[in-house]
């Protein structure tokens, strides 16, 4: 018998294919969209991190560190502009992560979210406590999970 095709894409994403698919799209994106100027660099990349998908966060960091001096709050708009403002100017992060892997860009201020996406013997809870200059943007609100793309990863330290 011959699966459909919603069938096999739940087949692929439980091999992990998805994901892999995802990421290599969300590189993709990232490399043509770091040679636009800054401003524009900048709201597009809140635009695209709507996307609830992995990311390659080795080639956001690159894209974001060329584009740094260029950044400004104005990038973000509406509702993650708000969540940007009201932020304290120290904050406490949470990630959940394979341990084996580096630490990425994108965290949240809400410990409970950070341990729905921790699931499986692996994941390893990350916290840090970071000054609001090392957030690029945040995205969230309404009924999306807020989360925090920094500028740079965190380097791990156990």
């Amino acid at each position: 018998m011959n699966d459909g095709p919603l069938v096999q894409k739940l087949k692929r994403i439980m091999r992990g294919e998805e994901q892999k698919a995802m990421t290599t799209l969300s590189s993709r994106i990232i490399e043509r969209a770091r040679w636009l100027p800054g401003e524009r660099f900048w709201r597009y990349a809140v635009s695209l991190s709507c996307m609830a998908c992995p990311i390659d966060h080795a080639g956001f960091e690159e894209a974001f560190r060329r584009h740094r001096a260029a950044w400004t709050p104005d990038c973000m708009r509406g509702a993650e502009r708000a969540l940007y403002d009201a932020l304290p100017p120290a904050l406490t992060i949470w990630r959940s992560q394979p341990r084996t892997l580096p630490l990425g860009l994108r965290w949240t201020d809400e410990r409970g979210i950070a341990l729905r996406f921790g699931k499986g013997p692996q994941r390893r809870l990350f916290e840090r406590r970071i000054p609001k200059s090392d957030i690029a943007f945040v995205t969230g609100g309404g009924d999306l999970v807020p989360e925090i793309f920094l500028f740079e990863a965190p380097r791990c330290r156990e």
